[in-house]
């Protein structure tokens, strides 16, 4: 009994003397493990809190936006018609950049609804366009998410306007709901009625009470980088506009390209989601289109961001759509 006893108490000193390669690597194994797993977990919820902050910012924006619409009479913010003029409507409009006419707030460019939005929620506009440029697409305009800079300007009317290394905007509107139908023209030059697409219904203005299912019209969303050119990002002169996340993968583009899958990359910056204002002030989030395998989900109507609804004013005919060449969706009457 008591050798027993004696090689016992030999073991014992043994097994506390120290741990074994194995028992080392397994331990740091499990640590590695957690380590990751609490590191996932917490950039998940750094997502969640700019998702959040990204939301609260498109609802601050809103109500701005609606604000611009009580005191402008019904007429939507951002349109070539009204603010992207620098005019409201009926009013003479010099240049997009023009600082000197008093008659008339100075455009960034044709689809501005940043600029006049910035007052309304305590911003002094800036006198210089490059500051005005910032402050529009930064600070309180900006998704936390969002950190992509401008690329190279080559265009030279917005090489004025433009300071470098600037971020991209974070938020465009669709532009379908600010142009007019052809038979609503009232003229070809600014301060009139005059930015129209054939595929717009024939009641439609730039207006909240043309609106139908305000509800379900995009005013505002996460936006996409902008090519001019395959390879060069240029979101300064059509970065507040966009025709969202209605269009499906596209069929080859050639060496031009304007939209497509590597530049939306990005526009599913919450999580494979983005935020969305409608017409009516409310923010929704709304998914990719995705099944479980990758693929894309479509119906003739679009399925949840990808919903036609959401992008252009009811009645558009999307046969119409000036670029509908380069597109692989089906023609539609829009609800």
């Amino acid at each position: 009994m008591g050798h027993v006893s004696h090689v016992m108490q030999r073991y014992v000193r043994r097994r506390v003397s120290g741990y074994s390669l194995i028992e080392l690597l397994v331990v740091l194994v499990i640590v590695v493990v957690l380590l990751a797993l609490l590191l996932a977990s917490l950039k998940a919820a750094r997502e969640r809190a700019r998702e959040v902050v990204c939301a609260a910012t498109l609802r601050q924006i809103g109500m701005a936006a609606l604000l611009y619409v009580e005191e402008s009479k019904g007429w939507l913010v951002g349109s070539p018609n009204t603010s992207g003029n620098g005019a409201r409507p009926g009013f003479a409009a010099g240049d997009y950049t023009d600082t000197v006419n008093p008659q008339h707030y100075p455009a960034l460019h044709i689809f501005d609804w940043a600029s006049p939005l910035l007052p309304k929620m305590g911003i002094k506009p800036p006198a210089d366009t490059k500051d005005r440029y910032r402050a529009a697409v930064e600070g309180a305009m900006q998704c936390p998410s969002n950190l992509r800079l401008t690329g190279p300007v080559d265009f030279p009317a917005m090489k004025k306007v433009v300071p470098d290394n600037v971020l991209a905007p974070s938020y465009a509107t669709s532009r379908f709901f600010l142009y007019v139908s052809e038979a609503n023209r009232t003229g070809s030059t600014r301060g009139t009625l005059w930015w129209w697409e054939r595929c717009i219904p024939g009641y439609y203005l730039p207006r909240m009470d043309r609106l139908r299912r305000p509800a379900s019209k995009v005013m505002l969303a996460d936006a996409h980088v902008v090519s001019k050119t395959q390879g060069q990002i240029a979101n300064a002169n059509w970065g507040f506009a966009s025709q969202g996340a209605w269009r499906c993968d596209e069929k080859d583009p050639g060496p031009v390209v304007y939209r497509g899958t590597f530049l939306r990359e990005e526009i599913w910056r919450h999580r494979g989601a983005i935020n969305i204002l409608a017409y009516d002030g409310h923010v929704e989030k709304q998914r990719e289109s995705r099944d479980q395998d990758g693929l894309e989900r479509f119906s003739a109507l679009g399925t949840d961001a990808r919903m036609a609804t959401w992008w252009f004013p009811s009645g558009t005919n999307t046969k119409d759509l000036p670029s509908r060449r380069a597109s692989s969706e089906p023609a539609m009457v829009v609800p």
